[in-house]
């Protein structure tokens, strides 16, 4: 049961709401023809392709569907985003920064070497935090999430089989903005945008 009213953040095709009574988060997306096929890639993600790491968010309840002409997902419930932080703060310290850096490395590393793929969307909205609740470290932990622009990198030269573009202008590299392949090195270059 979800409280259909109750927004918690945008996303790239739609917007992400609280789930009742469970701590989860509802990802609705308006249509239900391409977008009910690009969450239902999402949810593939989570559950197949990403691997477990401590930056991505577990899915305990992934269910793909659609209701009311909305298509959806059901994902954990997690903090604040780093754009919630941005906007309410500015820019981040010195310490903070490297903190940030380490975790989102981390886990690039792990998206691009160990499951062979490439993110695509590097952007502050996309980078949550725990719920505040738990130990200490999940108050500071990171969660990359909105895997719907990730895709599969080639085997023999780590570049993308599409060439179309995905991700957000503001933090795409310059040589992807040219009209350049994702490559992994593209994810590190938005990351460096993001903190700069």
């Amino acid at each position: 049961d979800f409280d259909h009213a109750a927004k918690v953040v945008q996303v790239a095709l739609g917007r992400t709401q609280k789930g009742a009574p469970r701590p989860t988060a509802l990802q609705k997306k308006m249509g239900v023809s391409k977008e009910s096929m690009l969450l239902s890639q999402e949810r593939n993600m989570y559950l197949n392709r990403l691997g477990k790491h401590p930056n991505i968010p577990v899915v305990t309840m992934a269910h793909c569907g659609k209701d009311k002409g909305y298509a959806y997902i059901v994902l954990p419930r997690l903090g604040r985003s780093l754009r919630e932080v941005f906007k309410a703060g500015g820019p981040l310290s010195r310490n903070n920064v490297a903190i940030v850096a380490a975790q989102l490395l981390d886990v690039l590393e792990h998206i691009h070497d160990r499951r062979g793929h490439i993110y695509r969307d590097i952007k502050p909205a996309n980078i949550m935090f725990g719920t505040g609740e738990g130990p200490e470290s999940e108050r500071s932990r990171l969660y990359l999430i909105d895997y719907g622009c990730a895709e599969t990198k080639l085997q023999f030269d780590g570049l993308l089989k599409e060439d179309d573009v995905a991700g957000t202008p503001k933090y795409m590299s310059v040589d992807v903005q040219s009209g350049g392949t994702f490559g992994p090195k593209d994810d590190i270059i938005s990351l460096g945008y993001l903190l700069a």
